[in-house]
């Protein structure tokens, strides 16, 4: 049985974000992510998706280190699975995911953080569902 998946603090959330590994898989198989902290400053190769939130009742759970879930939306859910590669991660950073949104100190702190978050990135994907 999964149970909600539990975010835990940044080191520090002015300069770390999360990052969004997403398990190789094919097309419609269940979606399976991680996530990792890394510094802002130092940070590997990502991808910034930019999407549409859905409406609050269209949801589905996401898999988080195999015995953890998540809910997302499910555009979001589209999304990561139009992104998915098949035999390689593919690493993504999400703000639905990767910042945690029950956490209001968190959010203060790291949606100034976005531009840069945006300008890091190697690339950014659009999606509109």
């Amino acid at each position: 049985m999964s149970k909600p998946y539990s975010y835990g603090a940044l080191p520090d959330s002015s300069r770390w974000i999360r990052l969004l590994i997403l398990a190789p898989g094919t097309f419609n198989a269940p979606l399976s992510i991680r996530l990792k902290n890394t510094n802002l400053d130092a940070v590997d190769a990502y991808t910034a998706l930019s999407w549409r939130w859905s409406k609050p009742t269209e949801t589905t759970t996401l898999k988080v280190d195999q015995d953890e879930t998540l809910t997302i939306s499910q555009n979001l859910e589209s999304a990561l699975q139009a992104l998915r590669d098949e035999t390689e991660n593919v690493v993504l950073w999400v703000d639905q995911v990767c910042i945690n949104q029950m956490d209001s100190t968190e959010k203060l702190l790291q949606i100034p953080l976005m531009g840069k978050i945006y300008s890091k990135a190697r690339s950014t994907v659009g999606w509109l569902g």
